[in-house]
């Protein structure tokens, strides 16, 4: 491929809820710029972009794909990004480092809990967007009637495009609105210009709107419409370029991959009106605490941000980066400003799916691959020296499910840690750690499908094999009573002896006051370094739990007297007498458990209101209300983290994939009698059972 300066590069994030066709768009754009010559399909597994084998088996894109190829003397990079819900990570990731934003809407669905998501990171962004109606070449479309969904909920989009006969195999007519032209292609994606025949009105009207969101987008050309009653051409393209750049307009167009039809018309949009690296603002990074402009020039050091790391097998680990400033050649002495090592950059790759050529230069603005690197992985920036500065990360969403880990065999615990460590260095999206207080290895993340996906390449890289089971609840125990405690410990079994009493009382704290030990002992009766050891005796039944095995909270210990001995007192000894004095006085203080509750929004379809607040309040979770988000609802609740165990595939079955959900640690608050004497008697049988 070509060396292309940074003004004929256009970076492009396929995105948009899965079944919205991104894999085929992406196979018919290689198929119309003649990189392949026969496009694949996802039933033959046969794709560019959807190439692992576990992507062919589910038949769903399961990461981020660069796909580079060349239009018109311009290079695209496209990347095709997950529609399930469980990899949105990596849709995140396409992104954060793409300048343009094409979103994907299926024709007969619409507009779908995953356009939401995205549309969010796009808004955050203040990137480029065009809405694509891709597939409309399949049976049951509803183009005008989605459309007037989608221009309802995203008040910006602009139907450029409508198609002619859509709903069929033979869909290959679509509507050019600002030409006012039949736009005819052909089974290679060529198309040929024809006049409109018929009735206008409706093309009059989508002309008007378009000039009318043309003039709202700018106060000057607003005042021109006003005065005028209509923009002239130049005013209009300029305003129309100057909309699209600065996301006030978003246009829609029409296509089908599958057929061909309007990709070509969509990557000379693209080049066209679509604003080139050096036309996006500059990037920000941080350099000793201050903030740093990344231009996106040649002439500044190398700058670059790997959004996606990739282990195959017989290559190695393969880093994807963006250029952001800078120009890059193999052989060059980065800095990763992420973690201070230093990296020689190999062999530079364009790549297209599995696909890879060799690159001799690379220009601000463009992305590629390289092989190898020691240190660097996903999110890591590597910089040139004289040019060191971390680029604002890819902000990964937080886990909506958890699960324990153990290996199916026991000789296999470190291989099981180390392996996934690895793993998260590749995707960041979930987590695994290992969790002293519940004694489990604790593995967060998007979904089960992730999960499967994960383990897959656990088993295929590392032979490990792992069992999911339910993660323990971090419950706490604490008092809502006061007592006195009056202990001593003696022990005399020939020779030194062990003898120490502590006097003390307990009464409960503020909730999230946490363990407070003070002492008002007079007349030196227990020493300091006793009343010390006593302390330490108490914080470790803290830990440890009394009633439940989980931590106590919230509890004030004062120790007011006591007695030692001579020759017989010694630390370990007013240590048990602390830790026993505080058991006996914790049970009398009428105890409790408290446990964790989780703030959790649900996004659902209306249809489907009624069943997931059903099952909310079967989960004990509290409804703190509801509101209207397009054409869904948010519902907002507190549920209890015990409840929400596989809450993200039960919820996905009950709306048929149309929900998602958003959740995150809120507070604790005292469960329900039933709740704490089922989990104290789940405690006492494991222990009898230790």
């Amino acid at each position: 491929m070509k060396v292309y300066p940074s003004e004929r590069i256009r970076n492009v994030a396929l995105v948009g809820h899965e079944a919205t066709g991104k894999t085929i768009f992406a196979e018919a754009v290689l198929k119309c710029t003649g990189k392949i010559g026969r496009m694949g399909t996802i039933e033959e597994k046969s794709t560019v972009s959807d190439f692992s084998p576990v992507e062919q088996d589910i038949q769903k894109s399961l990461s981020c794909t660069l796909v580079q190829t060349e239009f018109k003397e311009h290079k695209l990079n496209f990347l095709d990004t997950p529609g399930f819900a469980d990899f949105i990570g990596d849709a995140r990731a396409g992104l954060r480092v793409a300048d343009i934003a094409m979103v994907m809407i299926n024709p007969i669905n619409g507009p779908e809990v995953m356009t939401e998501a995205v549309m969010e990171i796009i808004n955050e962004r203040v990137i480029p967007c065009m809405f694509v109606f891709n597939m409309l070449d399949r049976e049951h479309t509803k183009f005008e009637e989605e459309l007037a969904i989608l221009r309802d909920q995203y008040r910006r989009s602009v139907p450029l495009q409508y198609p002619v006969d859509e709903g069929g195999s033979g869909f290959h007519k679509i509507v050019d609105v600002l030409d006012r032209k039949m736009l005819v292609f052909d089974a290679e994606g060529n198309y040929t210009e024809e006049e409109i025949e018929g009735d206008h009105a409706h093309l009059d009207e989508l002309v008007e709107g378009m000039h009318e969101a043309v003039a709202e987008s700018d106060d000057a050309l607003m005042e021109k419409y006003l005065e005028d009653g209509e923009l002239s051409e130049e005013d209009f393209h300029r305003g129309l370029d100057a909309g699209i750049r600065n996301g006030k307009i978003r246009p829609v167009f029409c296509c089908s991959g599958k057929n061909l039809a309007g990709v070509s018309r969509i990557l000379e949009i693209l080049v066209e009106d679509y604003p080139a690296p050096t036309q996006m603002p500059a990037q920000h990074g941080e350099a000793d605490g201050k903030d740093v402009e990344i231009p996106c020039d040649d002439s500044a050091p190398a700058r670059a941000l790997v959004f996606k790391t990739v282990n195959e097998q017989h290559v190695g680990e393969l880093s994807f980066f963006r250029l952001y400033s800078g120009k890059l050649a193999p052989g060059a002495d980065l800095i990763n400003a992420s973690q201070g090592d230093h990296e020689k950059i190999g062999t530079i790759f364009s790549t297209w799916g599995r696909h890879r050529d060799e690159i001799g230069e690379l220009h601000a603005g463009d992305m590629a691959c390289t092989v190898k690197l020691k240190h660097t992985h996903t999110n890591d920036s590597l910089c040139a020296k004289g040019g060191v500065a971390t680029i604002g990360r890819i902000n990964f969403p937080d886990p909506v499910i958890r699960t324990a880990i153990e290996p199916a065999s026991s000789d296999d615990d470190e291989k099981m840690i180390s392996g996934l460590t690895v793993i998260h260095h590749e995707d960041p999206s979930f987590s695994i750690h290992q969790d002293g207080e519940l004694h489990q290895v604790i593995m967060a993340g998007m979904g089960e499908q992730q999960f499967k996906v994960l383990l897959q390449k656990l088993h295929d890289r590392y032979g490990v094999d792992v069992v999911l089971t339910k993660p323990r609840v971090p419950y706490r125990e604490t008092i809502t009573g006061n007592t006195e405690v009056k202990y001593r410990h003696k022990k005399q079994t020939g020779g030194a002896g062990q003898f120490a009493e502590v006097w003390i009382r307990i009464k409960p704290q503020e909730r999230g006051a946490g363990f407070e030990f003070s002492s008002s002992v007079v007349g030196g009766n227990v020493s300091g370094p006793f009343i010390q050891a006593t302390e330490k005796g108490i914080s470790a039944v803290l830990k440890e739990g009394i009633i439940s095995g989980c931590q106590v909270v919230d509890v004030a210990v004062e120790i007011y007297d006591g007695k030692m001995h001579s020759v017989d007192s010694k630390d370990i000894a007013f240590q048990i007498a602390g830790r026993e004095a505080f058991k006996q006085g914790f049970k009398e203080c009428n105890p409790i458990l408290l446990e964790p509750i989780w703030k959790v929004e649900v996004k659902v379809p209306e249809d489907f209101m009624g069943d997931v607040m059903g099952d909310l309040n079967t989960r004990r979770g509290k409804i703190l209300g509801m509101e209207a988000s397009g054409k869904y609802q948010l519902i907002q609740a507190e549920v209890p983290l015990a409840e929400l165990y596989q809450y993200s595939t039960t919820l996905r079955s009950m709306t048929q994939g149309r929900a998602s959900h958003k959740r995150h640690f809120s507070h604790y608050e005292k469960c329900p009698a039933m709740v704490q004497q089922k989990v104290i008697e789940e405690y006492e049988a494991s222990r009898e059972h230790a």
